[in-house]
């Protein structure tokens, strides 16, 4: 039978890679729109504007969707 810590810190390790791994492919799928977290949306709007590339827009209208009614 495994010990308590070896257990203990699987599942934590396993929801982190997970966590990680479809922020990735959402990111890399959805061409660089963060599907969670608000302060990626803020980060790349943020350089969107100060280096003039296109998207800016698509990410200012996707910040809504992320307030907590």
């Amino acid at each position: 039978m495994r010990a308590a810590s070896e257990t203990g810190a699987t599942l934590p390790a396993l929801l982190s890679l997970n966590a990680g791994y479809v922020d990735t492919a959402s990111y890399l799928a959805l061409q660089g729109l963060f599907t969670r977290s608000r302060d990626g949306q803020f980060v790349t709007l943020g350089a969107s504007l100060a280096l003039g590339t296109s998207g800016a827009v698509a990410k200012l209208l996707a910040l809504p969707t992320f307030v907590p009614w």
